[in-house]
């Protein structure tokens, strides 16, 4: 759907079939950064963006932050807030970034993952997300009480198009749409088998 930015916000159309209600013929995502909230605050913040009609919410499952050392991935900072969206009936739009230092050789953020290991690792890490939250992801088998509400869309890398987003130098310096686009390949290849309703958002500028 088409974006519109305004006082940070992005506001979103998505794909019916998505929405937290099944009812509304025209779902409205936001970016809630809800991600890093906890407690009364997150529980108030969902709340509210329920209140006000969002029924998606766009946020980063930063991978260093599930995998910050190369195999051992933690999902301690990510259950709690993808919990209290389910309970709350607001869905999830998964923006796929932030790198470990371990996968590119710096705490840079934004360098991209585009070949060799580094982008071995990433698709590995989007396909973990898939297997933890997707359809038939481990977290709704752990966490029978919610509300079901998977995550399927999934959103790889943040704005390519945009030289603050893609750091990186030599061949792959921005823009790098042949960068991009074997990135999204690798990813959608290596991921889409561990859940047949996983999609995956290309971010392209036209």
């Amino acid at each position: 759907g088409a974006a519109c930015i305004s006082a940070g916000v992005a506001v979103t159309g998505v794909g019916d079939h998505d929405s937290g209600d099944p009812g509304d013929p025209r779902p409205i995502g936001v970016e809630g950064t809800i991600r890093w909230l906890g407690g009364a605050e997150l529980e108030e913040t969902v709340a509210r963006l329920r209140v006000a009609g969002a029924s998606h919410t766009r946020e980063s499952i930063a991978w260093y932050r599930v995998e910050p050392e190369r195999g051992r991935f933690t999902w301690e900072e990510i259950d709690p807030w993808v919990r209290e969206a389910a309970r709350q009936g607001l869905r999830i739009v998964a923006l796929l970034d932030g790198p470990p230092e371990w996968a590119t050789g710096t705490d840079d953020r934004w360098v991209t993952p585009v070949e060799g290991e580094a982008l071995a690792a990433y698709a590995n890490y989007v396909r973990r997300l898939v297997e933890r939250y997707g359809t038939n992801g481990s977290f709704w088998a752990e966490n029978s009480d919610l509300p079901k509400l998977p995550i399927v869309e999934w959103n790889v890398w943040n704005e390519p198009y945009q030289s603050w987003f893609w750091h990186n130098q030599g061949a792959h310096a921005w823009p790098d749409p042949e960068g991009y686009a074997r990135m999204f390949a690798t990813v959608a290849a290596e991921a889409r088998g561990a859940d047949p309703n996983a999609r995956f958002m290309a971010e392209v500028e036209i």
